[in-house]
């Protein structure tokens, strides 16, 4: 999985739901409440991860982790 959205896993609300910014999505990732995006950290991995709420005035986000962490290289 190669992610699509920049994310800081730091910024866990509770249990699978994180805070993240829509500003660091790579370009033509549409981020809308219900889609799903490959989330990654730099020291973390990847996962997807469901869109749950987005201010689009803001940038401001909450996903949804919906699998665990994987290492950004590896293939299906």
């Amino acid at each position: 999985m190669i992610r699509q959205l920049t994310v800081d896993f730091n910024r866990a609300i509770e249990g699978s739901l994180i805070r993240a910014n829509a500003r660091r999505a790579v370009d033509d990732v549409v981020l809308e409440v219900g889609a799903t995006v490959v989330v990654g950290d730099d020291d973390w991995g990847v996962a997807p991860a469901e869109v749950v709420e987005i201010d689009h005035t803001t940038g401001s986000m909450v996903l949804r982790l919906t699998a665990d962490l994987v290492d950004e290289h590896s293939r299906p």
